[in-house]
């Protein structure tokens, strides 16, 4: 992964966010995470966060890679279905509580569903659970 090994070269004092990592500590530094192309970079001091994202973005063109779709979500953000607003309140999107309520009220309203269907459904619930990972 290109930022991944741009990110390790330029910001050695940022951790990554994964998976199995601990949360990080944001109150003095900023955290990265990669997902396939797209970098984030977070953090609760947006003068930090900027400086961070600014030096792992010109190492990236030095290397000749192209960037694409910058945003600044200093107030509010979405990503994957997550909406990470102001407040520091991390939900779920409108379309994807949306997807839980109509999906909800199906079943109630038939009374019965297909293995299919109690798949998606499952699905979607563990989507809602997993925000509260810890």
């Amino acid at each position: 992964m290109v930022f991944t090994r741009i990110i390790k070269d330029v910001c050695p004092w940022a951790p990554f966010i994964s998976d199995h990592s601990p949360v990080p500590d944001l109150s003095c530094i900023c955290a990265v995470t990669v997902y396939v192309d797209n970098l984030a970079v977070l953090g609760t001091n947006a003068e930090e966060v900027t400086r961070t994202t600014n030096v792992i973005l010109a190492e990236t063109h030095r290397r000749l890679r192209s960037t694409h779709d910058e945003e600044d979500a200093s107030s509010e953000s979405k990503l994957l279905g997550m909406q990470l607003l102001a407040g520091h309140c991390l939900v779920p999107t409108p379309d994807r509580r949306w997807r839980l309520y109509h999906a909800v009220s199906e079943v109630l309203a038939r009374r019965r569903l297909t293995s299919r269907k109690l798949h998606s459904l499952v699905g979607i619930f563990t989507f809602f659970a997993m925000i509260r990972m810890e």
